[in-house]
């Protein structure tokens, strides 16, 4: 008999395991939904048109692109993918489709800078700059490819600015590192 009243005591509730089994689906959901990978992004820069162009991604719009004259983080549109194929377009005041491009986004990938009227006046660079115990990387690397849209090759941290001077590395970590997306003349 006290062997019995021990093993009731030791039971877990049917309704505390059915709410952990909740739990545990609730989030895979979430996952499997998207919300538990980092956000992938599409920088839209206008280059070349004085006209800002309206940006449509899978029909919708998502905004205007202005032209970029300097290094102006407000003239960048920016918006976050999801893993699948895309269409993208720009049109003109009038709303004639002036450039547009297929893509498909895959699990792993940085993200995508998207030029639709490309000045080959001007260059994209990313700026590295590292933190903390040093692993070599920093400097300045040009983003190569002449073609509208481009992948990134690394996340990007910063948008059309410089990395700021200094960073609060992480508990737990030794060094930490800023990856900012530039614009410039090409030489």
């Amino acid at each position: 008999m006290e062997n019995d009243d021990r093993e009731k005591e030791n039971r877990i509730p049917g309704w505390v395991a059915l709410v952990v089994l909740a739990a545990i689906g609730a989030g895979g959901w979430f996952w499997y939904q998207g919300l538990g990978t980092y956000d992938i992004p599409l920088c839209v820069v206008n280059t070349f048109s004085d006209v800002p162009l309206e940006i449509r991604l899978d029909g919708k719009s998502i905004g205007t692109a202005p032209r970029m004259i300097g290094e102006d983080p407000k003239a960048a549109l920016i918006t976050v993918l999801k893993v699948g194929s895309h269409d993208v377009e720009a049109r003109d005041l009038t709303g004639k489709v002036v450039a547009q491009e297929s893509f498909t986004v895959s699990e792993g990938s940085h993200g995508f800078l998207w030029t639709p009227l490309l000045d080959p006046a001007f260059c994209f660079l990313f700026q590295v700059s590292d933190y903390g115990r040093s692993t070599g990387r920093a400097g300045t690397f040009p983003f190569e490819g002449s073609s509208q849209l481009r992948p990134f090759p690394e996340m990007v941290t910063q948008w059309f600015r410089d990395n700021p001077k200094a960073v609060t590395v992480r508990k737990g970590t030794k060094s930490d590192y800023e990856r900012a997306l530039r614009r410039a003349n090409c030489p």
